[in-house]
């Protein structure tokens, strides 16, 4: 049963998919998770524990505080965008691990996180950065690759939501392989979870590698931000062709 829901995320017929995440973001590898809400909890279940600490920018998305207020390791908020107030914490001593959990442009106030400065400090401080980008991908940065890309940043954990600019479902957290190949045996959320769906998944991947060349014409009247939200986006996985509501009226 366990591995009845694990196979396809790591059998042959997701490895064009796979293969496509890492080669857009220059990953180590990729899991594919039902949804980002499952991702982020997976995530912070699965790597946490006690005597570690989790430090949260204080507008993080619900997923990922409630994530945190379940984990045994303590939850630390930090001022909204203020890497000064995440520096005072990490100064601070910790017998374990630190994690510290952003989003890439958050989803009530619409502003970008500074990712550059915030990971500088996490790798001084040696600890890992984790960026929820569910609300960056496919709009800011080249081809719509998203808030890292645009920074220059290649975070310790990246998870990229599907179910937003892309219009399907699901999710893939980025990370290196041997984060992988822990989370494939103690993601919970993965193990027991209903296996990804081959298309749709194939579909996200596809889409992460043209990001930008034929993703989305801009939609009458849409904010030029917004552009790659509308319009048909042409994958080429099992020759899927995926049209996104806003551009049928949807």
């Amino acid at each position: 049963m366990v591995w009845a829901a694990v196979a396809p995320a790591t059998s042959p017929a997701f490895a064009p998919c796979i293969r496509r995440w890492n080669s857009s973001w220059r990953s180590g590898s990729a899991i594919l998770f039902i949804s980002g809400y499952a991702a982020n909890q997976a995530l912070l279940a699965a790597l946490m524990q006690a005597g570690d600490r989790i430090l949260a920018d204080r507008l993080s998305h619900a997923s990922l505080l409630e994530a945190a207020s379940q984990s045994p390791a303590p939850l630390r908020r930090f001022r909204h965008d203020h890497p000064h107030s995440l520096a005072n914490l990490l100064a601070k001593p910790c017998a374990g691990q630190r994690l510290a959990v952003t989003e890439g442009v958050f989803s009530m106030n619409g502003d970008r996180a500074p990712l550059a400065a915030l990971h500088s400090l996490t790798r001084a401080a040696g600890a890992w950065l984790m960026v929820d980008d569910a609300h960056g991908i496919g709009v800011c940065g080249e081809q719509g690759r998203g808030s890292c890309w645009q920074q220059g940043v290649r975070t310790e954990l990246l998870v990229v939501t599907l179910g937003k600019a892309f219009g399907i479902s699901g999710a893939a957290v980025l990370c290196a392989e041997p984060t992988a190949e822990y989370l494939l045996q103690f993601a919970r959320h993965l193990i027991y979870s209903a296996a990804r769906q081959r298309k749709p998944a194939l579909a996200g991947g596809a889409t992460a590698h043209s990001a930008g060349r034929r993703i989305a014409r801009p939609v009458a009247g849409q904010h030029p931000a917004l552009s790659p939200r509308g319009g048909s986006v042409v994958v080429g996985a099992d020759s899927v062709r995926y049209r996104h509501p806003a551009a049928v009226g949807g």
